[in-house]
């Protein structure tokens, strides 16, 4: 690479190029004024990019090592090297670099930084072993001077007892760490004969920390002597905890084994690479119908069904290369009976040497047997359940999918779900807050109750299909559930045809409401003129004079102008309760409205009533003509009859949509309503409220049951003394 930099010397520029290390040269600016070939190959490989003169080197920085490299970059900018050692680490590649930050200098200033970055992994893991090493063997020494009556634990030996680095030992204080009892009394005894006879000792005993902790130690020991006598005492001292703790597990372990071995319910056995007994349990002689003695020895050979001999051999072969391996075959027992069993293979291995093959084998003739009875009623069931005419679809009880039919498939594709699958769970096909709730399926069922759900949902046709999504629960002997049927019947024809009869029910229900009302009426209200016409005959018979019969043929054609006006006020309520198939069409509001004006001309001048039409030209409605024309008459007419009489009347006309709903607001600033006494009774029929003489009580209760009839209802919001909002709410 051609120096960039500027005035260097060749011979560096040379040094850093064949250097076996990562060196980068960066200015001021962080910017990448030279590589060598190493840090290309280093940057390639870390991040699959190629390094050019100029490039920031932030492009090659990984965004967790950003605030590092900036704080180091900017000490060695003032002056001051860094040498720094990072761990880079992942699965494949567990790497240490030692990173150098250089100030370089020119005319004594600094213009640049060097960064040289070294593998020190080989380092770095040797140390690292030599430390582990180290805390497994957990190996001290000490030495007892008896000349100078002096002894010393290395720090080793101190951590192993739990004693600081500064703790003082004296010549009898070490043995009041052996754990009291005999292990001291051995100790104590084994130092008295070295000190006698000049022979080391090697012994394994139990010790007491100074936390209290019991450990194991080994603690070696030999001697020095001058002029026949022994001077000094020294030796090693090891922690053999886990050691020890290691040894008694794999007697504890070989114990198992043998536990396992002869009290397995299985048949065990060993053999060895010639395929003969090595080892037999009672279980696998009483398998054979022979006894352990008869088969300890012999060979696996005539056990083994003609047919049978080369698979069983292949996979003999594979555990022999150290490949575990399950499978089922046939058995010749030594009476010469066929059973079928499940036998697994284990390898034996000793120093990485397969030695000999491990066998459990398990009897499952009656498995066998029942799986191929299960097998033919599978098949016969499956017949069924493919051509049933309800969808049927088999799950576990965590709703995992074991199998369906077509007609299960059918009504999930007609929700736009995805197709049901095998060993795929379902509840993203039928968790649907409209419908099923999983978790109170799943708490049923394993109380062994079934939960049923009606769904409707909208054909390819736009029809209305109607579906009975029933869960069962699936009982093993035990009565215990196993899993969930979930069954998809179309009750279509039957809902329509429940729906067909509930809405004939409720319109007969409605009918005899109406007829009980209207009932009401008749006996009511023309009972009462009756009353009075019989009375009024009864004193015009009994008159004296032509002024009282003048007078009572007055009353009397009163009383029958005002049963006229009522047997008219029922035929309204007569048409609209025997109104059927009433005409609907789109009628444009402004028509009704300009009608119902003009017969309100008169009353509209000559209270100066202000129309305040809100409305658009051309908003309709699809309502029957008669209804609506009757509708604004009367709402219009109620609002000029209820006027307050100390404020022009203003009648305001506007609409808005309620949730795709169109309603009509007809608004006044009348006297109003105390809806809080009247509420319940204002649509009643001969409802009059105010005293309002020239009140009926009728246009109300005509216009509520109009509305009501096309599917439409009306709200009202009124306070005494402002005015009366009524909306009309057209379906």
């Amino acid at each position: 690479m051609a120096n960039e930099f500027g005035g260097a010397d060749d011979m560096i520029w040379s040094y850093f190029e064949n250097s076996p290390d990562v060196v980068f040269i960066l200015d001021k600016d962080k910017r990448i004024i030279f590589f060598n070939k190493n840090a290309s190959k280093y940057i390639l490989s870390d991040s699959g990019k190629s390094v050019e003169s100029g490039d920031s080197i932030y492009s090659f920085i990984s965004p967790t090592l950003v605030a590092s490299f900036d704080l180091h970059f900017h000490k060695t900018l003032n002056g001051e090297p860094i040498e720094r050692n990072i761990n880079v680490f992942n699965p494949v590649n567990d790497k240490w670099w030692s990173v150098s930050y250089q100030p370089i200098y020119k005319n004594e200033d600094i213009t640049a930084v060097s960064i040289t970055i070294s593998d020190i992994t080989t380092t770095k893991k040797t140390e690292r072993q030599h430390e582990e090493i180290s805390n497994v063997s957990r190996v001290g020494g000490w030495e007892a001077d008896y000349i100078n009556n002096t002894n010393y634990w290395s720090p080793v030996t101190k951590q192993i007892i739990d004693l600081p680095e500064d703790y003082p030992v004296g010549m009898y204080s070490a043995l009041d760490f052996y754990k009291e009892g005999a292990d001291r009394e051995t100790v104590k005894q084994a130092i008295r004969e070295a000190l006698a006879t000049g022979k080391g000792f090697d012994l394994e005993l139990q010790a007491k920390t100074a936390t209290g902790k019991i450990i194991w130690t080994r603690t070696k020991g030999k001697t020095e002597s001058h002029n026949g006598k022994v001077v000094r005492l020294y030796g090693t001292f090891q922690d053999t905890t886990e050691k020890r703790s290691i040894y008694e597990d794999l007697l504890i372990s070989q114990q198992y084994y043998k536990s396992l071995f002869e009290q397995n319910p299985n048949a065990v056995f060993a053999l060895d690479l010639n395929e003969k007994f090595i080892s037999v349990n009672e279980n696998a002689a009483l398998l054979a119908e022979s006894t352990v003695p008869e088969m300890l020895g012999s060979s696996f050979a005539p056990y083994c069904p003609e047919e049978e001999v080369a698979r069983v051999m292949e996979n003999f072969n594979k555990t022999q290369k150290g490949i575990s391996i399950s499978y089922d075959c046939g058995f010749i027992t030594a009476k010469g009976n066929r059973k079928e069993i499940n036998i697994t293979n284990l390898p034996i291995i000793i120093n990485g040497v397969v030695v000999a093959i491990y066998a459990i084998a398990k009897d499952i003739s009656e498995s066998i047997s029942a799986k191929n009875q299960l097998e033919k009623s599978e098949a016969n069931l499956r017949t069924v359940f493919d051509n049933t005419d309800i969808g049927y679809v088999l799950l576990t009880d965590s709703f995992k999918i074991v199998s369906f039919n077509n007609h299960a498939q059918a009504y999930i594709l007609s929700k736009h779900q995805p197709p049901l699958k095998e060993n795929e769970y379902m509840t993203g096909t039928v968790d649907d807050a409209r419908s099923i709730d999983i978790a109170e399926v799943q708490d049923n069922v394993r109380k062994g109750k079934k939960v049923i759900y009606e769904r409707n949902i909208k054909s390819s046709g736009n029809d209305d299909q109607w579906y009975n999504i029933t869960f069962h629960p699936v009982s093993g002997m035990q009565n215990e559930v196993l899993g969930i049927i979930m069954e998809i019947e179309n009750i279509t024809a039957r809902k329509k045809s429940e729906l067909e009869l509930n809405k004939s029910f409720n319109l007969l229900n409605e009918q005899n409401k109406r007829l009980l009302n209207f009932s009401y009426i008749i006996s009511h209200n023309l009972r009462s003129h009756t009353s009075n016409i019989k009375s009024i005959l009864t004193f015009l018979e009994d008159a004296e004079n032509e002024d009282e019969k003048v007078e009572m043929m007055e009353h009397l054609k009163n009383v029958s102008n005002s049963l006229d006006e009522t047997i008219h006020n029922l035929n309204d309520v007569v048409s609209i309760n025997n109104s059927v198939n009433l005409i609907y069409r789109p009628l444009f509001l402004i028509e009704f409205i300009s009608k119902a004006t003009d017969v309100l001309k008169e009353q509209i001048i000559q209270k100066k009533v202000i129309i305040d039409n809100k409305l658009l030209i051309d908003t309709s409605v699809n309502f029957n003509p008669a209804f609506l024309e009757s509708i604004m008459l009367n709402f219009l007419s109620n609002a000029i009859k209820y006027s307050h009489p100390d404020r022009r009347p203003v009648i305001t006309l506007d609409s808005y949509l309620d949730n795709g709903q169109f309603v009509l607001i007809i608004a006044d600033n009348g006297i109003g309503i105390d809806l809080e006494k009247n509420g319940d009774k204002l649509f009643g029929f001969y409802k009059t409220f105010n005293g309002n003489s020239d009140a009926r009580g009728l246009g109300l209760f005509i216009c509520k049951n109009q509305v009501e009839y096309m599917g439409g209802k009306i709200e009202v919001e009124s306070e005494l003394g402002r005015g009366t909002t009524f909306k009309i709410f057209f379906k």
